[in-house]
């Protein structure tokens, strides 16, 4: 519910974790007094969707006492990793047209998931069937080229290595299908950095300058088969090789996905070098899926490394972004502990793409959430109560009329001209905290009202939602201080009134 205190419930959990530093509570949660330190408020992050509400949530965590915890909205924390991986850059520019709400998904990822299994499947199998290369290191070059070639038939083409890669390759193209639990890429990193290497028991009689020698030449497999998960080929190899293409295609079908809609826009931008938010959000969950629990800093492959680095994450309104944005946001967690906290209502979303279950968001966390309901609003005075049912008593029959009268202001003009020109006004010289309501009876007047909106004044903006209110009134509208415009959400499901 609106105004019951679910953001300062949600941050009052992060600061009891934070307890945990000085070793309150510790024992109870099985931690161990080496762990305390992880529990510091710096190692904690917050995400808003809108730049407008990062100081909100900086204000309210500081007075909880949660200093040097980062708030970053998703645009920020986008960015961030898009240039920390280095994914996207040039050639590639930004596109502005809108993505499908199926790339949205988790049912989308999971199709994506089964065909870049299969492309990492056959890159896998094609680096294995070349011949093992002697490294040009000292080590190497001590090996006359009989006896790498005996090392080579004994370790690489027989033995439990060649055995190891191919249980590889066949775990990433069993047959799977996108309602199943679960992703096909899901660790792969570390699997890779498990599988594709020779360990003492295997190597142990060797001499030391063979056994270096041979192990620097698997260690370079092994780096060349990490360069397979670089987040940005294996989403364009889906788009670009006509056999994953097709592949994708199929699996859209099989879930009555519009092949049109969905995968030819994507194909068509990517040939042009252009990618949408979507796009960069789909290789960053490719990312997240195939890096999760992988602890080696290679820094030659700046995009293989894990995405968990935090030991509590907040989602602030999750209702407000797409699944795949959770799913993402999610993993900044560290698997350890896991500790993910949200607030919001589905009720209350913005857009129909908005995340209406959260659990779906979360496959990298095994237990069952815990849920708070918070069913009383704290922020909202009587007499907006009581002007609130008054408006809902006219756009809805179940709601009765208030017995007592609202006493609010009423102004009546007798052109619409005039009413939209002082409505656009009053809300240009609204404060940046005020909350407004624009009631909507059908669809063409929200698009009449958006026209209004931005000839009078109010610019277009990413933030700009039109989404379906089905909560009392009133509903948030924000100016952002970037000047960005305002978030506007319009209720669709009211009738025609007069007052």
């Amino acid at each position: 519910m609106a105004g019951s205190g679910k953001t300062s419930v949600a941050l009052g959990r992060l600061k009891f974790f934070a307890n945990f530093r000085s070793g309150e509570n510790a024992e109870e949660y099985g931690l161990r007094q080496e762990d305390w330190a992880d529990f510091d408020a710096s190692n904690m992050i917050g995400f808003v969707l809108s730049p407008s509400l990062v100081s909100y949530l900086q204000q309210t965590a500081e007075s909880l006492e949660l200093k040097g915890m980062k708030i970053q909205d998703f645009e920020e924390f986008l960015n961030r990793e898009r240039n920390q991986r280095d994914i996207f850059s040039k050639p590639f520019k930004k596109s502005s047209e809108n993505g499908h709400g199926e790339q949205k998904t988790i049912t989308w990822l999971k199709a994506l998931d089964i065909v870049v299994a299969r492309y990492l499947a056959d890159g896998i199998l094609a680096i294995q069937a070349e011949p093992l290369l002697r490294p040009e290191t000292n080590d190497g070059e001590s090996i006359t080229d009989s006896r790498w070639q005996d090392l080579v038939s004994t370790y690489w083409k027989k033995g439990t290595l060649p055995g190891r890669i191919r249980g590889l390759a066949n775990g990433l193209t069993v047959k799977h299908s996108v309602d199943q639990k679960g992703f096909l890429i899901r660790g792969l990193a570390r699997d890779i950095g498990q599988s594709v290497r020779l360990g003492d028991n295997e190597v142990g009689t060797l001499r030391i300058e063979e056994r270096r020698a041979l192990r620097d030449a698997v260690e370079n497999v092994q780096l060349r088969m990490f360069r397979l998960l670089n987040p940005q080929e294996m989403f364009l190899q889906v788009f670009k090789d006509d056999a994953y293409r097709i592949l994708l295609e199929d699996l859209c079908r099989q879930h009555q996905g519009s092949v049109a809609d969905v995968v030819e826009p994507i194909r068509r931008r990517v040939s042009e070098n252009k990618v949408t938010d979507d796009d960069i959000i789909n290789a960053l969950c490719l990312n997240a899926l195939s890096c999760e629990r992988f602890v080696r800093d290679i820094k030659a492959v700046r995009y293989l490394h894990a995405f968990a680095e935090n030991v509590g994450v907040f989602i602030d309104e999750y209702q407000d972004f797409s699944e795949l944005q959770v799913l993402l946001m999610g993993y900044k967690a560290l698997s350890k502990y896991a500790l993910v906290t949200v607030s919001g209502n589905s009720s209350q979303r913005l857009h129909k793409g908005g995340l209406a279950e959260i659990t779906k968001a979360f496959p990298q966390i095994s237990s069952p959430p815990r849920q708070i309901l918070l069913d009383r609003n704290m922020r909202q005075t009587e007499p907006l109560a009581r002007l609130s049912t008054c408006f809902r008593s006219l756009t809805d029959p179940t709601v009765a009329m208030p017995d007592s009268a609202c006493r609010a202001p009423l102004a009546v003009y007798g052109q619409q001209q005039l009413f939209a020109d002082a409505t656009i006004a009053k809300i240009l010289n609204l404060p940046e905290a005020a909350s407004v309501a624009v009631i909507c009876p059908n669809q063409d007047e929200v698009e009449r009202f958006d026209a209004g909106r931005v000839g009078g004044g109010l610019s277009e903006s990413n933030d700009l939602r039109q989404g379906e209110a089905h909560d009392a009134l009133p509903h948030t509208f924000h100016h952002s201080p970037r000047g960005e415009g305002p978030r506007v959400p319009c209720c669709r499901r009211t009738r025609p009134f007069h007052l």
